[in-house]
């Protein structure tokens, strides 16, 4: 996923393999106007790395909030392969944002394998998020959830925040 920040630099997200314990993690790079690696971002290098799961990571999605926080979404998986929502946040200089969620991450899982696809920002600063879910032995249905501003659920939107959809094919995907 990539997002263009105000300034015109660019946010891209998806994951890397981490030789040191032969996974994927997570991985956000910023882009200055002219292509070149932002190295204010980050500590430094322009890319960040995170492994938020116990296993493999990945971002599929990335949103620029009003304040210029990153917003970045994906799955986090644990040691059994069970994928959850992964939702972090990183201030505009790429550290994560403590004030979100846990420590800057939040999880949420519907079923064994949760994707976030898409991540939208509403005008009360509310984060809308849709994807998939999926357990071993079903098809894959729709997921939505809504969080707060500081990550946590939106419990006042659909069941405790979170909805999941089946419109009836083998497999639904957002």
């Amino acid at each position: 996923g990539m997002a263009l920040q105000s300034d015109g630099a660019l946010v891209g997200v998806g994951s890397g393999f981490n030789a040191g314990l032969g996974v994927n993690d997570l991985t956000v790079a910023r882009y200055l106007p002219n292509g070149t690696l932002d190295t204010s971002f980050a500590g430094g290098d322009g890319l960040l790395s995170l492994s938020i799961g116990r296993r493999s990571d990945a971002a599929y999605s990335v949103a620029i909030q009003s304040d210029g926080k990153i917003l970045v979404g994906g799955v986090a998986y644990d040691r059994n392969d069970n994928g959850d929502f992964s939702l972090i946040r990183l201030l505009s200089d790429g550290t994560l944002d403590s004030t979100f969620g846990a420590a800057g991450v939040t999880l949420t899982g519907f079923g064994q394998d949760d994707v976030i696809r898409k991540i939208v920002v509403q005008s009360d600063g509310k984060i809308l998020v849709v994807g998939t879910t999926k357990d071993i032995y079903s098809a894959a249905d729709i997921a939505v959830a809504r969080y707060n501003s500081d990550g946590s659920l939106d419990t006042g939107f659909a069941s405790q925040g979170r909805l999941t959809l089946d419109l009836g094919g083998t497999n639904d995907y957002a």
